[in-house]
C-alpha cells in the first residue's frame, strides 16, 4: 500500500463523483506510468468515500474495495484520549 499523490480539493465540490475522478486518475497513473496492476483501493469510510467505493466497484467489479478502519480507530482513540486528559 502506497500513497501516490496528494490532491488539493479546496476549490472542488466534495462529493462521490469528484472523489471517483481522482481515484480513477490515480489508478490510471499506476497502470500507465508505474506499470503496476491495481487490484484494490482503500479509502475512508465517510459517506462520500463509501459512495465512491460503490461506484468504483460497479465500474470495475473485480477491484477489491476496502474501508480504512485504521483511520477510524485513530480518530476514536484520539477523542477518548483528549476526553480523558481533560478531566
Amino acid at each position: 500500500m502506497y500513497t501516490l499523490h496528494v490532491n488539493d480539493v479546496t476549490a472542488q465540490k466534495k462529493d462521490a463523483d469528484t472523489l471517483l475522478n481522482i481515484v480513477l486518475a490515480e489508478i490510471d497513473y499506476c497502470n500507465e506510468k508505474l506499470q503496476v496492476e491495481t487490484i484494490g483501493w482503500c479509502s475512508d469510510v465517510g459517506g462520500d468515500s463509501k459512495s465512491m467505493q460503490v461506484k468504483l466497484h460497479n465500474q470495475w467489479e473485480w477491484l477489491i474495495t476496502v474501508d480504512c478502519w485504521t483511520h477510524q480507530v485513530s480518530c476514536v482513540t484520539k477523542k477518548k484520549y483528549l476526553t480523558y486528559t481533560e478531566h
